[in-house]
């Protein structure tokens, strides 16, 4: 588990990730993007720009990679859920699929 700090007094917590199975690193992309998320839907909710339920969502095409892929993901005050490597199946239902939990 780790905890993304920002600036800012807010921080959230990573409960589930998994390595890029195209380099078996941590993603340094995806890293960086629930930083700037955490950081920007933060500072919305704390300022009253938005409403409580307020929820972002989308995809971002990673290229600057061994291999491209397309992140999936969806911020709100409460959490926010990265997939990666996300294939040409529909990203908002990976993402929400991604809320299921986790049974052992």
């Amino acid at each position: 588990m780790a905890k993304i700090n920002t600036s800012d007094a807010s921080s959230f917590i990573i409960t589930t990730h998994t390595n890029c199975p195209h380099t078996g690193k941590p993603c340094g992309p995806a890293t960086e993007l629930l930083k700037r998320l955490e950081a920007g839907i933060g500072l919305a909710h704390r300022s009253g720009m938005v409403e409580p339920d307020f929820c972002l969502d989308g995809t971002v095409e990673v290229t600057a990679c061994v291999q491209s892929c397309t992140l999936a993901f969806e911020a709100s005050a409460q959490a926010i859920r990265l997939v990666g490597d996300v294939s040409a199946a529909d990203p908002a239902l990976v993402v929400a699929e991604s809320r299921r939990p986790v049974v052992h």
